[in-house]
């Protein structure tokens, strides 16, 4: 790979418009090149995330990973641990100002779709880690950590249809002639055009939809029939074990309110965010939710096994926000609020 072709990768990947292909194409080089994958990590450090599926960037919002590179090279001339040449800042740069070029024109100028993918895909995440794809409509997604998806490109121009295990956010390109369907273990959520996040991890209670922009309809697989429709800012929350006997109705009030829970969202009244996407961000954002519901989060977020060596005892609940924060940081949050001591291992955390 020529340093145009790396380039070109790294500034559409923080641009949400890497394909499947370029991502392995992307991976497989940065295994084999050291000082590439240092660029690559750096460049995410300077913008931080991917670019946001808000669509509200303008070229002075993209001038600050400028700005920002600008006051990192300046700071390269103290003796650093290691020692970068200028070729390596000007590999660093020009991918920064590709990125600026094209996150312009995919989030302010085109709206055109992406490009197509030429085979069936499956995409994964590890846990501590985070992606982005676009399909071949042009259908922007977003996939947290120790996430599977998976379509079937020989079939999509007929049927727009995915499967889902993990959580992952979608901005649905609109064409109410072939539904966007994502299917999930406990529900199929249909869409024509939208915004919505999908939470569905097998190893926790519930799996939830949650609806930003649009509408959506969500069918759940052991109530045939039925159909629950979300409108905006509303959360549909269903547990993932519930009854296989539940009576199937014609309505969508009818619901067993134990399993099932259609809630309203809280949104910031300043950038309209919401917490159930807060994760693209890499933020973590609790809400009065038990420890017990906390810890497989804190594993897919910093890769890592938690092992509890005695039965935490606890019934509060927890409400905060970890915005960049340190494993180490996390857990000494919650072991003042509950008491415990901890010891961090390579791969595990041990809780006593």
């Amino acid at each position: 790979m020529n340093n145009d072709r790396f380039i070109e990768l790294l500034a559409k990947k923080k641009s949400g418009a890497l394909t499947l292909p370029e991502k392995r194409e992307m991976d497989a080089y940065l295994e084999e090149n050291a000082d590439d994958a240092i660029i690559a990590s750096m460049v995410d450090e300077i913008f931080d995330v991917n670019f946001n599926f808000d669509h509200k960037y303008n070229r002075e919002s993209l001038k600050a990973p400028l700005n920002s590179l600008n006051e990192r090279i300046e700071r390269s001339t103290m003796p650093p641990p290691r020692s970068y040449n200028l070729r390596f800042w000007s590999k660093v740069a020009a991918a920064v100002i590709a990125i600026f070029s094209i996150a312009y024109f995919v989030f302010v100028d085109s709206g055109k779709n992406g490009p197509a993918i030429n085979s069936s895909n499956i995409v994964s995440t590890k846990k501590g880690s985070k992606s982005n794809i676009v399909l071949p409509d042009g259908t922007v997604v977003w996939i947290n950590a120790d996430t599977r998806l998976s379509y079937n490109e020989n079939t999509w121009e007929k049927i727009r249809e995915v499967e889902l295990m993990g959580e992952a956010y979608f901005d649905v390109v609109k064409d109410t002639k072939k539904p966007f369907i994502v299917h999930t273990k406990v529900m199929d959520i249909k869409v024509t055009g939208t915004a919505f996040n999908v939470r569905a991890y097998p190893n926790e209670k519930n799996s939830e939809t949650t609806l930003l922009r649009g509408s959506v309809e969500v069918y759940l697989k052991k109530k045939k029939g039925e159909k629950i429709t979300l409108v905006n800012n509303e959360k549909l929350v269903v547990q993932n074990n519930y009854a296989q006997d539940v009576i199937s109705s014609n309505t969508t009030n009818d619901i067993n309110e134990a399993a099932i829970q259609l809630l309203t969202i809280k949104v910031d009244p300043v950038d309209s965010t919401a917490k159930e996407t807060q994760w693209i961000k890499s933020k973590l954002i609790f809400d009065n939710e038990s420890f017990e519901d906390i810890i497989p989060v804190l594993e897919r977020r910093f890769n890592t096994k938690i092992e509890l060596q005695r039965k935490i005892v606890t019934d509060r609940k927890f409400s905060g926000t970890f915005d960049d924060d340190s494993l180490k940081d996390v857990l000494e949050s919650f072991r003042f609020s509950i008491g415990f001591n901890y010891t961090i291992y390579e791969d595990k955390v041990l809780i006593y």
